[in-house]
Formats: C-alpha cells, sequence, structure tokens
C-alpha cells in the first residue's frame, strides 16, 4: 500500500502547478447592494452581497450579460461557448411547474451559461413550439450534451441534468458537481475520511470561498417563463456567474494542495450506481491510461482504489436482482429537482 501510495504522490507532485488564471476578480473598492437594498434576514450578518456586479476585468470591463428571447439568438448566443472548456451552468423553472399546463417551455423556462467575462440567458421558455427541436437552438443542444465542455453547478446531475434528459429527451454530459471539488479541498489536507459525494449548497460555497453570503430572496419562486425583471436577470446571472468563479476557486486551492490531488471524475460518470447517496468521491487518473481511484485510496485512508468501472459492474448486478419492498426504500432517488441546501 506505502509502496502505490507514494507512486501516486510523486506522480500528483509533477502534475499542474496552482495559479490563478481569470482575469475578472472582486474589486473591492466597488459599492454594492448592501442588506438594506436587497432586503432583510435575521440571520446574515450586516455585509453587502455577493454578487457578479462586483467583478471587473481589464480596463474595468464589467461582466456582459446576454440575453436570448428567440430561438435564433440562442443560436448566435451559444456559438459563443462552444470553445470553452468549462462553464457555469444553471436552469430556472416555474416553481409550481406541476400545476402549470404540461409543456416543455413550463418544465424548463431559462438556461443560464457563464463563463468569466460573459453570462448568457438562453430564455427557452418564451421560444415557441412544442418539441425539444423546435425550442432548443442546435447549438445550445451541442454545448449541452458535449462531454469536452465541463457543465460547472451544484446539484447539476439530478437537477438540471434530469430535467434536461426526462423532458427534453436530451443526453447531457460534462457535470462538473461543485460539491465535490469544495470537500476535496476542504476535507482532503485535515480530514480526508469526509471527502465524498456529500451535496453542499451553492450559498455554503460563496460565503465560504468567495467570503461574501450570496442573496437568494423570493425571486426564485418567480415565474420563469414569462419575460424577465431586472431583478429576475440579477439573479439568474449571479448563480451561473457563482458556478465559473467558484470552479477556478477551488481549482486553485486544489492545485496547492500537496500532494496535489487529482481533480474528480464528471458527475454523470456516476449514473452507473446512482450518485443520489452519499458514497465514494472518484478523482480522474493521475497519469495517462491509469484508473480513477477514491478520495479515500488517493489520501492513504483505503488501501483498495476500487476502479470505477468495477463498481459500475458491480451497480449493474445489482440492480439486475429483485430487491425486496424494504431494500427498494432505502435506496437512495434520484432526485430531478433537488438542489441541496445543506452544508
Amino acid at each position: 500500500m506505502a509502496e502505490v501510495f507514494s507512486k501516486v504522490v510523486a506522480t500528483a507532485k509533477k502534475s499542474e502547478k496552482a495559479r490563478w488564471p481569470l482575469s475578472f476578480e472582486i474589486q473591492p473598492h466597488l459599492r454594492h447592494q448592501t442588506q438594506q437594498s436587497l432586503g432583510t434576514e435575521a440571520d446574515k450578518p450586516k455585509a453587502r452581497w455577493w454578487s457578479h456586479l462586483l467583478y471587473r476585468g481589464p480596463n474595468d470591463q464589467k461582466v456582459k450579460i446576454l440575453y436570448s428571447k428567440t430561438k435564433a439568438d440562442s443560436e448566435v448566443l451559444a456559438k459563443q461557448f462552444l470553445e470553452e472548456k468549462v462553464v457555469g451552468f444553471d436552469m430556472e423553472w416555474p416553481w409550481n411547474d406541476r400545476r402549470l399546463p404540461n409543456k416543455l417551455q413550463n418544465k424548463i423556462g431559462l438556461i443560464q451559461v457563464a463563463t468569466e467575462d460573459k453570462v448568457a440567458l438562453f430564455h427557452i421558455g418564451l421560444h415557441p413550439g412544442k418539441t425539444t427541436d423546435d425550442i432548443i437552438a442546435p447549438s445550445l443542444r451541442r454545448l449541452i450534451e458535449s462531454p469536452a465542455i465541463g457543465k460547472i453547478g451544484v446539484g447539476i446531475l439530478n437537477a438540471d441534468f434530469a430535467r434536461l434528459s426526462k423532458f427534453f429527451k436530451l443526453q447531457p454530459k460534462g457535470a462538473i458537481e461543485l460539491s465535490h471539488l469544495h470537500r476535496l479541498v476542504t476535507f482532503g489536507g485535515s480530514k480526508p475520511a469526509l471527502v465524498s459525494t456529500k451535496m453542499t449548497s451553492l450559498a455554503h460555497q460563496v460565503e465560504q470561498h468567495l467570503k461574501h453570503p450570496l442573496y437568494k430572496g423570493d425571486v426564485r419562486t418567480s415565474n420563469w417563463s414569462r419575460p424577465l425583471t431586472q431583478e429576475q436577470i440579477k439573479y439568474a446571472a449571479g448563480d451561473a456567474y457563482a458556478g465559473i468563479q467558484l470552479y477556478h476557486c477551488l481549482n486553485y486551492k486544489r492545485l496547492q494542495m500537496k500532494p496535489t490531488p487529482p481533480f474528480p471524475i464528471h458527475a454523470d460518470k456516476y449514473q452507473g450506481y446512482k450518485l443520489a447517496g452519499i458514497g465514494s468521491l472518484y478523482l480522474e487518473p493521475s497519469e495517462e491510461g491509469g484508473k480513477v481511484m477514491t478520495s479515500a485510496f488517493f489520501f492513504g485512508v483505503s488501501t483498495a482504489p476500487e476502479d470505477l468501472s468495477i463498481k459500475s459492474k458491480r451497480a449493474k448486478k445489482s440492480t439486475d436482482t429483485k430487491t425486496s419492498p424494504a431494500t427498494q426504500t432505502k435506496a437512495a432517488p434520484m432526485l430531478e429537482d433537488a438542489k441541496t441546501e445543506g452544508a
């Protein structure tokens, strides 16, 4: 075990170097919404709220908000993201969609995609039509289904990807679960046994890593299938932009860890044995041609690397076997709408 672990560590030490990759950063001198202007919550400190409006790039450049209301405009915007390695990704839908007419526009009202300098709001709830091809622009579909473009979010697999699959029959790929990266950098160096697939809310991660509380308010339960208000635009852009900023912040911290753990595998690679439950966190191979491993193995907590392909075969065999009602009750469900709020 010691020999295997030392080889993993040696390989990891020769990997990427830590550096802050973004030109857009929070500007401390900027005055932004305070608790008084955005609303009050007794459990929140009197500090400015986190927002994409706090960020500036070179020459005081602001984050651009690109808003499309038609499929044609969505096609133009989506093409701007097809060469990206990673994007912040989020979606909104009417909170009471089960009570609304059963049409696709009521299942997903808005899709948000973000890079460090821009956020695109694809308002598909306004696109006419009855089918996926009517509503989803070809380049937007390509972005969603490409495994080469990482989609960053919290609860992205069991909420966003599940809806795209269930209602629009898309095959989304490339889910980067921020909770996995958060737990890796938070506990990997001190309490590696706590590194797992447990969900951690976006608000918790923003406040811990970006150092400002994330304002939610009532806008999140508003109607996302109607023309957006300025408040809705600000909220929607913020969540997606938080994703891309958190990703780079967390990855920067990962690269500073000694030894440096490999990056967590995409969340959609867990689908063979259900990610909804809390389980081992799997990491990318530390060398080309290598196998994925658990974080527990990397940090020396476990002696079994337990390759993902082996685990998937076990899970398939398990799902092929009839289970008793008691066993079915204990099984963790795939939560299509769940954006877990626990820390």
